[in-house]
Formats: structure tokens, sequence, C-alpha cells
């Protein structure tokens, strides 16, 4: 009708641009809201107050009306925002829920689940909330979605009504164990719509257990997963029903609410501390895990034991000097697969030892580090199927103590990025990153993010007096490169490590470097997921940033002579990288501009 909405139950989630959040914020309404922004009143006015530069979703509920959220817009620090949102009829739903013999049930959950179907009533995957969409939206702006999902409980008389619900397809479903769910149902809601929905529990088993590992101990905090086919009443169809659970401290796991029938558990250890299950891209197993069958009866619990196959086991100490070293991190890479992604990880104890277990037979490589350290120190094992193997890593006891001072005014500089890697032959391999960048896009319509992956550190910085340091450093040659701080990367080759001694006095002079900026024009918020990537012409090096809020990137510490610039951004339609050449000249070098679309 576009009448304004008086004081309706607005909340806002805020959550912290480094993402630490959520943050809640303070939404006031009519006089107060207009005295928040300094404005006239008017009817439906709101305003949030108390925000610090965020990433911001909006959630609006008023009676009668369909819940809205406005996902993922950005909101820099200083800035005020105007953001209306006309709000649209509710469509009604409600009924009763009832158990196996037609009596009502109280306290029954009930949830209404936004779905997408094809024309033979099946949920169409991947839905059009997918994380590149939401991203999508999100750099657009704000975006106004219906909210995905509401839950209420049923009265004493096994009611429930949704009153915010908006037009489209929606899946309701009621739950309250130890019954099982009724039978999902599908809903086309449309204007007009007010027939009573009522939902049906059915009759339901439960099955209890004990997880075991390989060699017959109580498994705690494993994950057990029922599985079955089931038909469903909506459509000829059968779909992939799945029921997880954790085992407690002892082992034991329980499951309640189960439809009677054949089902298959399987077993399944959870990730070792510090290993990462993302995506389906980055989790290695490709294997299906074994099952076991088992028979659930209406009103009766069933029993079973589930137990892991025999899996190898690395395990061992880390000395330095015939001494014990506590709180080293310990890490483990497959020979035939030495991704850092989902690496194991683990600290030794106060004896200096670890452990893993849970493992493929096979060749492994067990990496030691601390920061800064100049490299992990490892060693390859070969451990059979079931087997056990000892790693026994000594730390190297070599030091590499220096500074870095500024080329032309001799003055130490803070600050500044130092690495030290080993001097090798030009057909030495290289050695396995330490660390790896990944993009992340999330459901809840933030913007895309950066995240660095792996364990430790590759580098150190210099103190207010320019002085460095690194430990555990190996005998041998050795090269440090210092950049960042404004400082042209300058390399200092030759450094010599004995075991056993620190190498003193090592100094780095490097030149101040040009600072560059590079200015996006046309600049949109969907670039805000875009990259620049710069280097050198005659080398590969290169800087890469993301652009800011107002479409600029800064490069520093540049020589002169000529730069290759490539702007790149996963959301353009097209997908191709716009690529600059260009020289570096003077003390002062002109912006570079750069038409985006």
């Amino acid at each position: 009708t576009g009448a304004a909405i008086e004081a309706a139950n607005i909340r806002l989630v805020g959550r912290t641009a480094d993402r630490k959040g959520p943050e809640y914020a303070r939404v006031v309404f009519g006089e107060e809201a207009a005295r928040a922004l300094n404005m006239p009143h008017e009817p439906g006015l709101y305003a949030v107050v108390g925000l610090t530069e965020t990433i911001v979703n909006l959630v609006y509920a008023a009676p009668g009306y369909a819940s809205m959220h406005k996902m993922g817009f950005e909101l820099a620090s200083g800035e005020t925002r105007r953001e209306d949102l006309d709000l649209v009829p509710a469509i009604l739903v409600q009924g009763r829920v009832v158990g196996p013999e037609g009596r009502p049930v109280a306290g029954a959950r009930v949830t209404a689940r936004r779905v997408d179907l094809d024309s033979q009533g099946n949920e169409q995957t991947p839905s059009d909330r997918s994380a590149l969409q939401v991203a999508l939206a999100a750099a657009d702006g704000a975006t106004a979605l219906p909210a995905d999902r509401a839950e209420t409980l049923t009265d004493l008389e096994g009611r429930y009504r949704f009153e915010n619900l908006a037009k489209g397809s929606v899946r309701i479903q009621a739950e309250a164990l130890p019954l099982a769910p009724s039978e999902p149902c599908d809903l086309m809601l449309v204007d007009g719509f007010s027939d009573p929905l009522d939902l049906q529990l059915r009759a339901a088993g439960s099955l209890a257990g004990l997880a075991l590992d390989g060699r017959g101990r109580p498994l705690s905090r494993a994950w057990v997963t029922l599985s079955a086919v089931r038909p469903t009443a909506a459509s000829s169809e059968s779909r992939q029903v799945d029921h997880r659970v954790s085992t407690d401290r002892d082992g034991r796991f329980l499951f309640e609410g189960l439809l009677p029938g054949d089902w298959h558990a399987s077993l399944e250890r959870r990730p070792t501390q510090g290993s990462i299950r993302m995506v389906m891209v980055l989790d290695k197993r490709s294997e299906e895990e074994p099952s076991t069958p088992v028979h659930v009866r209406a009103g009766e619990r069933s029993e079973i034991n589930l137990s892991l196959p025999a899996k190898a086991v690395i395990w061992g100490q880390v000395s330095q000097v015939d001494q014990p070293v506590a709180g080293a991190r310990v890490r483990i890479l497959r020979v035939d697969d030495p991704s850092p992604f989902g690496a194991p990880e683990t600290t030794t104890d106060s004896w200096g030892e670890f452990r893993f277990d849970d493992l493929d037979g096979g060749n492994w490589i067990v990496e030691v580090f601390f920061e800064r350290s100049a490299e992990p120190t490892s060693q390859t094992l070969q451990v059979v199927e079931g087997g056990e193997a000892r790693a026994q890593i000594t730390l190297p006891s070599g030091v590499i103590r220096g500074r870095v001072i500024d080329a032309t005014t001799g003055m130490p500089v803070a600050g500044a990025r130092v690495t030290a890697a080993r001097s090798r032959s030009a057909d030495e391999a290289p050695r396995i990153t330490r660390r790896a960048q990944a993009l992340f896009l999330t459901m809840e319509g933030g913007a895309p993010s950066m995240m660095e992956i792996g364990s430790g550190t590759d580098h150190v910085r210099t103190n207010a007096d320019g002085h460095f340091e690194f430990w555990q450093v190996a005998a041998g040659e050795w090269t440090l490169t210092a950049s960042e701080a404004g400082l042209v990367k300058t390399e200092k080759k030759g450094v010599q490590v004995k075991e056993g001694r620190a190498t003193e006095g090592v100094e780095i002079s490097a030149a101040r470097g040009l600072n560059l900026d590079v200015i996006l024009d046309g600049f949109e918020k969907s670039w805000t997921m875009g990259m620049v990537t710069l280097h050198p012409e005659s080398d590969s090096s290169s800087q890469q940033q993301r652009p800011t809020t107002n479409g600029k990137v800064t490069f520093t510490g540049l020589a002169p002579g000529r730069y290759i610039l490539k702007v790149s951004n996963l959301l353009v339609e097209s997908g191709d990288a716009i690529i600059k050449h260009f020289s570096l000249e003077g003390d002062d070098p002109q912006p570079v501009h750069v038409r985006v679309e």
C-alpha cells in the first residue's frame, strides 16, 4: 500500500570488517531516529546507531508482513546510508501437529524453509542462494531477499502458526523426539492461500552403540552417520536421508526419531587438530566410508558397535642439543600429495613428543617449525597400513642476527620484512610453500575475503633499531631478502651458518623505493572482489592487493623500470583480465589509471 510501518521490529546484525564479530548495534525509531540522523521525522523512519566500519545485514520483520533482509553491504567509518524497504503482506500458514495415533503433540518444532522446485516438484540444486550469487548480490549493494527459514513451536493443543512467510515455494516439516519427523510438505504460497495444513509425526525407533578405534579403544568426538534411501510422498522419486551425531567422551552415541527400516551406519574420525575441511575440492577423501547395515523397529532401541579399521601411526620426539623441545609445532604431509591444505598438525608435549593417529600407510613428511625459524626441519618416513613409525627430529642450532639499513642514509629501517632461504643450485627443486592464499565466499552476504592458510611464518620483521633474528638455522649457505617498509626488494647472498654458532652482524643495505597509486576508473562495489597484480617485466616476483572501497591501490618499494599491471575480477562476466604495460620513472610517479567495467 505504500503506507509507512511505524516502529517495526527491525533487527540488525553487524559484522566487523575483519570478521571477528558479530556486533549488535542499537535500532531507534520515530523522533529518536530523526534526532540521530539530524533530519525531519518521517513515518516509518528508523536509524541504526553505534556502528563502526562494518559489513551489515539488516533483517526486517513486522506483524502481517513477510520477513525480509538486506545482505552484506559495506558501511565505511563515518558514512551515513539510507536503506528503504517496501514490505509485502505475508501469507498465513497454520495447522496442527499430531502423532501417529492422531493425538495433538505439544512443543513440536515446525520449520518452514524456502526451496526452489522444478516442474516435477523436486528441489533444485544448487539453490539461488549459492555462495557466489550471494557474493554478487553483496557486491552490487544491499539486496532485499525473503527470509530463508522460519521456525515455531506448537501450543498445548498442537497448533502452530506462521505469520511472516513470503509468497513462493516453501517446505514445511514438524519434528518432536522420540517420534520421527513428519513427511516434508511442499507448498506454493500465493495470495488467498488459507487452507490449514496438518502435519503427522511418524512412529520411530532408536539406535545406540559404541564407537571404537582400530585398536579397540573407545573413540570420543567421532562422527557416526546413518544413511538410507526412502520414497517420498510428494513424488515417485526416492531421496537420500542422512542423520549424524557425535560420540561422547566414552565413545557412545544415540540416534532417536528414526523411521523404521534398513539403515547403513558409518564411522568417521573427526579431522585432526589443525586440519581444514572447507569445500569439496579441498577434501581429498575419494573413497566412500565403509558402512554397517542395521535394522530399526518402531518403538524399539537397536544396539550396534562400530569400529574403524586399524590405521597407521606416526609418533616421535623433537630435540635440540640433546634436550627435548616442548611447544614445537609439527605437521605431516603425504609425499605423493604434499599440499598444506588440510595437513594434520599438533604441538609437542613437555617431553618434546608428538603423535598422529588414523593415517594411511605410505610415505610421509614430518615437518617441525617455530616462529623465527628460517625453514621447517623435516624427516621422511615410511609407515605400513596399520603399523607405526617413529620420527626422531633434531632441530638445527644455528642463528642469524643482523639489521636492515637505508642505503642512502645508513639509518636502521623498522618493520622491514626479512626472509631466509637456503642457497640452492639452479637444477635443485624448490621447497613446498609453507603458506598459501584462498578466496572465501560466505553465505552470510559479506564481501569475499582473502585468507592465508598454512602454519608458522616464513619471515621476520625488523624491530625499531632495524635488527632481526632467525633461529633453528641449519648449517650451510643462506640468502636473506629484505622488502616492504618502502624498500626495494634487496637480497643478501652468501650468508654462512655453522651448527651451534651464531652468525652475527649481517647487514642488508636496501634502497628506498618509489610509491605508485593505481586508480580504477569506473570502479563499482563488484570490484572489491578484484585483484591488482604488479610485477617487473624482467622479474616474475609480484605484489598483489585488493582495491579499497574507493577503487584505489597503492604499491610501495618499487624500483624504476618497466612494469606489467594486471587487474582481474571473478565477478566480471567476461572473466578477462585487464593488462597494462608502463614505465616507472622519476621521484614522484604519476598515478596509473585503469578503466574497469
